[in-house]
């Protein structure tokens, strides 16, 4: 019920920059993203590493709250939203950077988007038409996606994370009972021979 249109129609698509032993210097080291630091719905700012860019660099792979990036390779198409979690950040050339060209698609909503193609295998695997795991840039410009209006783009999103922030405390309940199982022989054990009811003594 919803048009197709191509990620390349609605987004700009830019690689970052190419890391070499040229871009370590420290002439005007900004800290980048890596593939390892982006992953499904999140980032991972544990380890930050830092290249040179010069001012022209800087300006056009600088990331902006909203910018949408992509994996190229590891685990093609696993993505995540940028909201400024470090005020100046660039990216390497192993992400794709996604963004809106006009308010023509949500960022959040084409990210779920992925999330759902990489639960399908669809840029890996006999779907993805190749045996190296890779997602260049003309093949992800090529992906069609069905796209609703930008409202109802926004709805859908809003849903999913509720539903998704109730699956977490869920998984966060049950990981508690768990722990609690996990250490239910031990207390039994320590009652039997230690005390209360204690059947053996020590």
């Amino acid at each position: 019920r919803w048009p197709r249109k191509e990620i390349g129609e609605i987004c700009e698509i830019r690689l970052g920059k190419m890391l070499s032993p040229v871009s370590k210097q420290g002439v005007r080291p900004i800290p980048y993203l890596r593939n390892a630091n982006v992953q499904w719905n999140r980032f991972d700012l544990s380890n930050v590493a830092e290249m040179d860019f010069d001012e022209r660099q800087e300006a056009v792979l600088m990331l902006r709250p909203g910018d949408l990036l992509v994996c190229e390779g590891g685990e093609p198409g696993r993505a995540a939203v940028w909201n400024g979690e470090i005020k100046r950040c660039c990216y390497q050339k192993a992400l794709h950077r996604l963004r809106s060209i006009g308010d023509a698609v949500d960022s959040r909503f084409l990210m779920y988007r992925l999330w759902f193609g990489g639960t399908q295998n669809e840029f890996t695997g006999s779907n993805a038409k190749t045996t190296i795991a890779h997602l260049p840039a003309i093949r992800l410009a090529k992906l069609p996606i069905a796209l609703p209006p930008i409202a109802e783009q926004q709805k859908i999103v809003t849903r999913l994370e509720s539903e998704l922030a109730a699956a977490r405390a869920l998984v966060e309940t049950l990981e508690t009972r768990l722990a609690e199982i996990e250490l239910l022989p031990a207390v039994l054990l320590c009652t039997a021979f230690r005390g209360g009811d204690g059947l053996v003594p020590v």
